[in-house]
């Protein structure tokens, strides 16, 4: 939260952050503008190009929406161009890509008293010395 502008906007422009969902990267931005509201608001709009719109779900593009920060600016058009994109996009033509924190895949193997675990994008194997059982519910 005590970070300069210059600061968070190189991480949230990252693709490295580690994150559970997009919409995270929102909640953060507005987080950090509301620590001082003030000095930070002016920093909103520049902040805010870097949450990957297409990538968070259209109901909280809609929530999004009311926020009064993102009614200023050109925030509230890139909003509706995002859902508008949602909407009639497939896949293969989102314009943004996940980040990679979030596409992470691993593979695990339970086998004895051994749990291995490879993780593909970093090519490593973990060794966890006990077993863990995993029940499909």
């Amino acid at each position: 939260m005590n970070l300069e502008a210059k600061e968070v906007e190189s991480w949230l422009s990252s693709d490295e952050i580690c994150v559970a969902a997009e919409e995270d990267v929102f909640k953060i931005i507005e987080k950090w503008v509301e620590q001082n509201k003030s000095d930070r608001k002016v920093e909103f709009e520049k902040l805010f190009r870097h949450v990957r719109l297409v990538l968070v779900s259209r109901d909280v593009l809609l929530d999004v929406v009311t926020n009064e920060l993102v009614r200023g600016g050109q925030c509230l058009r890139k909003v509706s161009d995002a859902i508008e994109q949602i909407n009639y996009a497939s896949e293969d033509t989102l314009l943004q890509s996940p980040r990679r924190r979030l596409g992470t895949h691993a593979f695990v193997v339970c086998g004895g008293k051994y749990t291995f675990c490879y993780f593909s994008r970093e090519k490593q194997v973990e060794t966890f010395g006990r077993r863990i059982v995993w029940e499909p519910r």
